[in-house]
């Protein structure tokens, strides 16, 4: 296993108050996590191999917990490598271009120039300046959104108005006609970063989506499933981003927090659970760091990976299933029409035409 060398003074972290302290139990669990997602890593620099999307996931959740991605590496690749390998593939649909540009900022790149390939160019020039809209979907709106405002950009404020205007009967933001966890969490984070007060009646709206979606653990599951860590990591990020407490009592269900859940649904080899367990870790750790969508990118690197030794390499084994023959990852609720699945393939590739070559199968 590779092992993480952390920078800085002893005599600093001896320093740190009881309530860093407990701050830095939380890196700690980010950490744990890291080290998990390194064994994960391709030989062409990329993770968990259901993708570029679910790659860039990994080197955001990698800068969060403040390790510098560009150090992780595996047969002389790095992520950085795997982005410029894999441009082609990203710039294609929003939702990729969005997370390609974030992920270009986490590895201290320039996402408008890439080798010549300007992620927020391609991104901006999916916005229909009529509509608003970079994509149909709730999901892949709110990624070109943050993709835009997280990477230093403007965005219009038809592209806000098309998102809230998206928002369903139920304060929440989803892929049918109820609300989800994860959808709107992004959907949340992306107004508020783009300019929206968190005052405003649809960011209140979708706080009484989450208070209602809540389970008794303390967690969210995708379409009222039970708890899991992608959708908590997801709306403890949505909740960081207005400034509440996802440890505080108004968060609490007889004393069963997000918070709670998110840090018991940790592995003992610093995994979390689910449909596949290495998007669930990338999911969970920026959570973990107490870092948002915007903040996860731009974290300040505190940690360095150092090089494993040749017999030490480790591969995630029985944890990580195979890739099935789609590449799009496999929900263990739900067949390959269902709303779960839907939203499990958004999440993994990160845009629109993935949802739509779903929706083909249902109806088809």
């Amino acid at each position: 296993m590779t092992r993480l060398t952390v920078l800085g003074a002893v005599a600093a972290i001896a320093a740190l108050s009881i309530t860093l302290a407990a701050a830095a139990s939380d890196r700690e669990a980010a950490l744990d996590g890291v080290e998990f997602i390194q064994q994960t890593q391709e030989d062409d620099g990329g993770f968990g191999g259901f993708g570029p999307g679910q790659t860039f996931d990994a080197v955001l959740a990698i800068r969060s917990a403040g390790v510098d991605p560009n150090t992780v590496t595996t047969a002389d690749n790095s992520p950085a490598d795997f982005l410029r390998a894999n441009v082609d593939e990203v710039t294609g649909d929003p939702g990729s271009a969005a997370k390609a540009a974030l992920a270009a900022d986490a590895l201290d790149l320039d996402p408008a120039d890439v080798d010549g390939t300007d992620f927020v160019d391609t991104l901006e020039s999916f916005h229909d300046a009529g509509s608003g809209a970079f994509a149909e979907d709730a999901f892949s709106q709110s990624l070109a959104v943050l993709g835009l405002v997280c990477t230093g950009n403007e965005v219009d404020d038809s592209a806000l108005g098309y998102l809230a205007e998206r928002q369903l009967e139920d304060g929440g933001w989803g892929f049918e006609d109820a609300g989800d966890p994860d959808t709107t969490a992004l959907a949340v984070q992306a107004l508020v970063e783009g300019g929206m007060d968190a005052g405003d009646d649809a960011v209140q709206s979708a706080l009484g989506f989450f208070h209602e979606a809540q389970h008794a653990d303390g967690g969210w599951g995708a379409e009222g499933d039970e708890s899991n860590a992608n959708s908590t990591a997801l709306v403890i990020q949505a909740l960081l981003t207005l400034g509440e407490d996802p440890d505080g009592d108004d968060w609490a269900i007889d004393g069963a927090t997000p918070w709670a859940y998110i840090t018991g649904a940790q592995q003992d080899n610093g995994s979390f659970p689910g449909f596949d367990p290495a998007f669930a870790t990338n999911q969970a750790v920026p959570a973990l760091a107490g870092r948002t969508f915007c903040e996860a990118p731009v974290t300040e690197i505190e940690t360095e990976v150092e090089p494993a030794p040749a017999d030490d390499a480790a591969a995630v084994d029985d944890a990580r299933p195979e890739a099935p023959a789609a590449g799009t990852g496999q929900a263990t609720t739900g067949g390959n029409g269902s709303p779960l699945f839907i939203l499990a393939a958004a999440l993994m590739v990160s845009g629109a035409g993935m949802y739509v070559a779903t929706r083909v199968r249902q109806d088809g």
